[in-house]
């Protein structure tokens, strides 16, 4: 009769763990229950090792002023929107436009309407009253009429309504709407 060591085969070798650690991996036969607990007890402790570090604490940052960027005083309610005709350029005056009207000076084209809404609107740095000081001058120096209010004005058969509101930064807004008497 053998002697009960002369049957066993060596079930464990050297060799490296999955997670880089030194252990020991099955080479053949079949595991007896207390070398399949030992082995449990083995992977488990093994494979703790394996787990990742817990994260550190991240350093505490000082806190930095951020000072207000180029864009942080814009609103919607002062853009400007232009709206455009197909056959119109924002800067130039629409067709149809009156040709002896006198503009303000210095003023640039900031909207206009379509063929059934027809008006101008410019802006000048000039202020409501300098602008409405200037205008009337012009107006009356290029023989514009006034229609009843002064800021009807005629011209042949060219009608003018002007009305001036205060915009952004000081600067005035003159809308002229246009059209034929």
């Amino acid at each position: 009769m053998a002697a009960p060591l002369d049957n066993l085969r060596p079930m464990w070798s050297p060799g490296i763990h999955p997670c880089g650690h030194l252990g020991r991996e099955i080479v053949g036969g079949r595991p007896s229950a207390a070398s399949a607990g030992a082995l449990l007890l083995v992977a488990l402790v093994a494979s703790g090792g394996c787990a990742p570090e817990p994260a550190s604490e991240p350093e505490e940052m000082e806190p930095v002023e951020i000072s207000a960027g180029p864009t942080s005083a814009m609103t919607p309610d002062s853009d400007e929107v232009a709206s455009s005709g197909d056959e119109m350029l924002i800067g130039a005056l629409p067709g149809g436009f009156p040709e002896s009207f006198p503009l303000p000076e210095p003023a640039s084209v900031v909207d206009f309407g379509s063929e059934h809404d027809r008006f101008v609107v410019l802006r000048t740095t000039l202020s409501r009253d300098e602008a409405r000081r200037q205008l009337a001058r012009r107006l009356d120096a290029s023989g514009w009429a006034a229609a009843g209010d002064p800021w009807t004005r005629t011209k042949g058969r060219d009608r003018v309504v002007v009305r001036f509101e205060t915009g952004n930064a000081g600067q005035t807004l003159v809308r002229v709407e246009y059209g034929s008497r």
